[in-house]
């Protein structure tokens, strides 16, 4: 998520391409593989075991494809989770977000992508109704979480379970990117003064009613006036961190992500349906910071006995295993790229206790 945030002078960019995640792949002749027609969710890929015991429909964090891999990162996380999923006799089905093709720098709202998990859960639904009643579970990561949220409130869709991976949220969206950013800075060893201006800085511009368009020209002069003012490079790359949301192609990505609020979404979405909501976010995750994750626990505990939550332990953002806090960004861009990484034991025992259920 935080992929394109800018610290310093220089734009920071998470672009490790890994080409293997270190595990055996694994296949069998037992899976039946079906390609259904799921309106906005464009093709979504149906992958059945012969004696499935319930369907995940997997929804991808912001800019992945059904394999977890987009312009600047390639982990395959997908790929290997859904044969995992298959060898416990679960299966899968997956798409491709419509942002999956889009630069680091580029948001498409929300709503966009919660339209594609209704059309993709409703594809796969249909499918298996006329065939069997298995349950169906979304996994959702990442930016995958709000947006699954906001499918069954907003669009009354009910699947049996929402897991939801790879996530921490405060209250709008928009205050969650807020925090994501500050991770990113305090890991980069942002001095105080500067981070307190930053804080001082987004809260006033939180708080506004509406936001003015700013094209990248239209950034380029107001960057050249502050370096003239010698402004610190740090509140620079800041306010241009900022400024990338009031772009034309995101402000309704702005807009929208500033009225979405978490714990409506998930009091709504348990109101409306009889979905059970289990929440783990990963202990180590670079995204995300440990204190947001408190918060977040202290939430949910007024969600009542239909929303668990717990804690991924020894776990990074892409949900593998991680045995240390997250370090400086360049540090955790080469943890990314190293290609001999393992999924989460904790990820592996939850999923095989959750097939034995």
């Amino acid at each position: 998520l935080t992929a394109g945030l800018l610290v310093g002078a220089a734009a920071l960019r998470y672009y490790p391409k890994i080409s293997s995640i270190g595990s055996t792949l694994w296949f069998s002749n037992d899976i039946e593989t079906i390609s259904l027609e799921a309106g906005k969710a464009g093709s979504v890929e149906l992958r059945l075991t012969a004696k499935a015991k319930a369907i995940y429909l997997i929804v991808a964090d912001r800019r992945m494809n059904r394999q977890w891999n987009n312009t600047h990162l390639e982990t395959r996380v997908g790929l290997k989770l859904g044969q995992i999923l298959n060898q416990q006799s679960i299966g899968t089905a997956v798409f491709d977000r419509a942002d999956s093709n889009l630069a680091p720098d580029s948001y498409l709202p929300t709503s966009s992508i919660a339209g594609q998990v209704r059309d993709a859960f409703i594809a796969v639904k249909a499918y298996t109704e006329a065939r069997s009643q298995l349950p169906i579970i979304i996994f959702a990561h990442g930016d995958g979480c709000i947006s699954s949220l906001l499918a069954i409130e907003e669009f009354s869709i009910e699947p049996e379970q929402l897991l939801l991976f790879g996530c921490a949220y405060d209250h709008s969206l928009l205050e969650t990117y807020g925090d994501m950013i500050f991770n990113t800075m305090r890991l980069s060893s942002v001095d105080d003064e500067q981070m307190n201006q930053a804080r001082t800085e987004w809260n006033e511009w939180l708080s506004k009613p509406k936001y003015e368009e700013i094209t990248e020209d239209d950034w380029l002069i107001k960057q050249k006036e502050m370096l003239k003012q010698q402004v610190h490079p740090d509140l620079v790359a800041f306010r241009k961190t900022i400024s990338v949301f009031q772009r034309p192609n995101n402000i309704n990505f702005l807009i929208e992500s500033k009225r979405l609020l978490f714990p409506n979404l998930v009091e709504s979405a348990l109101k409306k349906s009889r979905v059970l909501i289990e929440q783990y976010p990963s202990e180590f995750d670079e995204e995300i910071s440990a204190e947001l994750i408190k918060r977040n626990q202290i939430q949910s505990e007024a969600f009542g006995p239909r929303y668990r939550f717990k804690i991924l332990f020894h776990t990074d953002h892409y949900l593998f295993e991680k045995d240390s806090p997250p370090a400086s960004p360049i540090e955790n861009m080469m943890s990314r790229s190293n290609p001999f990484k393992s999924l989460s034991p904790a990820l592996l025992h939850l999923i095989e206790e959750k097939s034995n259920q």
